[in-house]
């Protein structure tokens, strides 16, 4: 074999490497449907538990209607606050 045969071996094999170890990083971060749904069922458990505590706390719940109360008919503060709070609270099921 020459040199440059060999190097383009060489080069193909320290490329093949590359690419494995490419594609075991992005099979990691890839994340399967029963992954998914379990993250789902973690995060509706959460907001459930987090329900029931503001639930259980008159003063937590009269809190979080005021909140409501406030994103609902204030739509300038409420852009000021994170959606994802905004849109939580406003989902919360207080007695």
């Amino acid at each position: 074999m020459d040199d440059m045969t060999n190097r383009a071996i060489q080069a193909s094999d320290i490329f093949s490497d590359y690419l494995a170890q490419e594609i075991k990083k992005n099979n990691a971060n890839i994340k399967t449907a029963e992954q998914l749904e379990q993250e789902k069922l973690d995060i509706i458990n959460n907001f459930e538990e987090f329900q029931n505590k503001v639930n259980s706390s008159l003063k937590l719940k009269e809190t979080f209607k005021k909140l409501q109360q406030l994103f609902l008919t204030n739509e300038k503060y409420a852009s000021t606050v994170d959606p994802l709070f905004v849109e939580s609270t406003l989902l919360l099921k207080l007695d």
